[in-house]
């Protein structure tokens, strides 16, 4: 999940396998586009569907940069990992 945080952050479009944590993160067709594992040619279409779309690639690349900056900043993220420990020592 992680380097699709990165590529959020970088205003990327992002394509990734549809397991439970990227879906978790990725709205499909808003932030970024899913695809079953191992089905290549699904895969293939997404690649070709963002090549012959770019204002829908950028369009995905920026609604992910505010999704970025909305849930995973690190003031944001550092803060909660602050207060889960202030929760454990209490």
């Amino acid at each position: 999940a992680r380097p699709v945080i990165e590529a959020f952050s970088l205003s990327k479009p992002v394509i990734a396998s549809d397991f439970q944590s990227t879906r978790e993160i990725i709205k499909q067709d808003h932030t970024g586009l899913l695809f079953q594992p191992n089905n290549y040619q699904a895969l293939s279409n997404n690649i070709i569907r963002l090549i012959e779309n770019p204002v829908f690639a950028k369009n995905l690349g920026k609604n992910g940069y505010k999704e970025a900056v909305i849930k995973y900043n690190a003031i944001k993220n550092s803060k909660k990992i602050f207060q889960y420990y202030d929760d454990l020592y209490v």
